[in-house]
């Protein structure tokens, strides 16, 4: 078996790689209203377009349709056609987001598939493989776009539903999207990609201390925004887990284990981009709650020279609530850390107990005696990483740990 390890260095390549912004100028967007005049997108960006072409180009592709049709719009009013290629095998997704959410934007998506694409459409009014020209929508600020939860591959006009089904890619696939802003106006949208993979995590959770093994409540948790994406459990005796979960490529998730007697567990899923959707053979060790027994939070770190922690620290912090209130005997040592002392030691120290103490207050609001906590600062003196290089290792310098005082 191999034991799980952290990606959370990934996790942050990953989220400054995803959250990249590509701007579309307008010159561009006024000369895409044809097929032939594509726009080629990178389809894994967050795409912006910053402003609605105020014509169809040169020809009208999309004409002299009913308007109870599902797999076109009546004719092109502001068109921009956009081609991109599939980066990834995944079920794909998208959302079409208005900077104007009073503008009706329309779509159709093509797979291009066949030589000439562009002229075949005028000549054989090829279908496309997802449309939505419902009405948008000010409740979802007229959002539009194909979702993984949507049933419905084609969305007429009307009062309907705003996202068509995802839809099932391969690597290099070719695609055509005509988003058409049907009443006007010059403010502009963006888009955003996501690509989904059904992925299977399987392993065995034992004692840190004896290889036992042990039994425990299995999450996986989105570790970008905490949502539960799947739950079960281990076995009793054997301590083996198999989960099924569908990912979102673009983001990150955590294994959480929760035992009787022990701690709980982080330990972040691989989920890099490949053709082996499967974690196998994951060794969860579990430290069990004893005195003098030390709990390394991985996700309970702080923004730089603040005791605020970040937004991904909640999700642990929930964690350690649930386990102060399952264990109404156990006792902790808040330690607080920080990346370095550059402003002198004794301002390092000063926020080093500042951030042991906004954890201990977190706990106190939400109901767990004061008694039964202490919180420390440790200054620099037990920094993860002295030599700290990367972004990565200076965060994880900015954390808490937790002592265990009595059990």
């Amino acid at each position: 078996m191999k034991k799980i390890s952290f990606f959370l260095i990934f996790l942050i390549i990953n989220t400054i790689l995803f959250s990249q912004e590509t701007k579309i100028k307008c010159e561009k967007i006024m000369n895409s209203g044809d097929c032939s005049s594509a726009i080629e997108i990178n389809p894994i960006n967050k795409l912006i377009f910053n402003c609605s072409n105020e014509n169809f180009g040169n020809h009208l592709e999309i004409k002299n349709n009913s308007s109870k049709s599902i797999y076109f719009f009546e004719k092109e009013h502001h068109t921009i056609w956009l081609k991109f290629s599939c980066p990834y095998d995944a079920l794909m997704s998208f959302d079409i987001i208005p900077m104007d959410n009073t503008y009706d934007f329309d779509f159709l998506l093509f797979k291009n598939n066949i030589e000439n694409f562009c002229n075949q459409l005028m000549i054989e009014k090829l279908k496309p493989v997802r449309s939505n020209i419902s009405r948008n929508n000010i409740k979802n600020n007229s959002i539009s776009g194909l979702k993984i939860d949507a049933k419905d591959e084609f969305i007429h006009s009307g009062v309907q539903p705003t996202h068509s089904k995802a839809i099932e890619v391969n690597k290099t696939d070719s695609f055509f999207l005509v988003i058409d802003n049907v009443y006007g106006g010059k403010a502009g949208f963006s888009i955003e990609f996501n690509y989904y993979k059904n992925q299977n995590v399987n392993g065995t959770t034992i004692d840190n201390d004896n290889s036992n093994a042990v039994f425990s409540r299995i999450k996986i948790e989105n570790a970008n925004n905490g949502k539960i994406v799947a739950e079960g459990q281990s076995d009793s005796i054997s301590g083996e887990f198999n989960l099924d979960f569908t990912a979102n490529i673009n983001e990150q998730y955590y294994l959480i284990t929760e035992s009787k007697n022990y701690f709980f567990s982080e330990n972040l899923i691989d989920n890099s981009v490949n053709d082996d959707t499967s974690t196998s053979n994951i060794e969860i060790k579990i430290p069990r709650l004893e005195k003098n027994g030390n709990l390394k939070l991985h996700n309970l770190n702080f923004y730089g020279d603040s005791y605020e922690y970040l937004p991904s620290a909640v999700p642990s912090l929930n964690r350690l609530l649930s386990l102060m209130k399952t264990n109404s005997s156990l006792k902790i040592l808040i330690e607080g850390h920080t990346n370095g002392c550059s402003n002198g030691v004794e301002d390092s120290q000063i926020l080093s107990e500042n951030r042991a103490k906004s954890i201990k207050s977190f706990l106190t609001k939400n109901g767990i005696n004061e008694l039964r906590l202490e919180s420390k600062g440790f200054n620099c003196s037990k920094m993860l990483y002295p030599q700290m290089k990367t972004l990565w290792e200076q965060m994880m310098n900015r954390r808490v740990e937790i002592l265990v005082l009595d059990f």
